[in-house]
């Protein structure tokens, strides 16, 4: 319950921009959310988002760009961890292995810490250049009526969402939530 809690002060950092998200109302979320990921599998993975926006009055394309970017800090800390992981169990693996098998693991623990160092030079780059691209080609298509505007409404509100990182406070403010639950998850393992 405390990763629980820890992730949705997260996402109440990232909602800043959004608009005001409360903690309660996204901690709640957070719980229904993982039952129905728990009850439902992958299918109930647009519930926590839904709920969320739904209890805030946040737009629901600005929280599935939250989402997206919660995954992908998730996803960071796993590389990070698991890269890490095995750049230090080295030495272990040389005591009882083969040196092939020391030069695999390194190997893949830098590897995966490139695909670390890679998303987040994708954020970087998203932050900067990305979203006014998107909003550049999209402009048209919000001047106009039908899908193409719920097409363009949707995208910028993404768009928004994934751009809940705009300072380096709001980037190490989010790098430490991340840091402490998956901490907190790993000693639960």
């Amino acid at each position: 319950y405390v990763c629980y809690a820890i992730r949705a002060q997260r996402w109440v950092a990232f909602s800043r921009y959004l608009g005001k998200a409360h903690f309660w109302n996204v901690y709640e979320s957070t719980l229904m959310g993982f039952a129905a990921l728990f009850l439902l599998g992958r299918a109930g993975e647009p519930v926590r988002p839904l709920l969320i926006a739904r209890k805030d009055r946040l737009s629901i394309s600005g929280t599935f760009g939250i989402y997206v970017l919660e995954r992908v800090f998730d996803v960071a800390a796993t590389l990070g961890l698991f890269g890490l992981g095995l750049l230090l169990a080295t030495s272990q693996i040389s005591s009882v292995g083969h040196s092939s098998e020391v030069v695999a693991a390194r190997t893949i623990g830098l590897v995966l810490l490139g695909l670390l160092v890679a998303m987040i030079a994708f954020l970087v780059y998203f932050r900067w250049h990305g979203a006014g691209l998107l909003q550049r080609r999209l402009g048209a298509w919000r001047k106009e009526k039908g899908w193409r505007h719920k097409v363009a409404q949707m995208s910028a509100g993404f768009s928004e969402g994934l751009q809940a990182i705009r300072t380096w406070r709001d980037l190490g403010e989010a790098t430490a939530y991340s840091m402490a639950h998956w901490a907190l998850v790993a000693l639960a393992f």
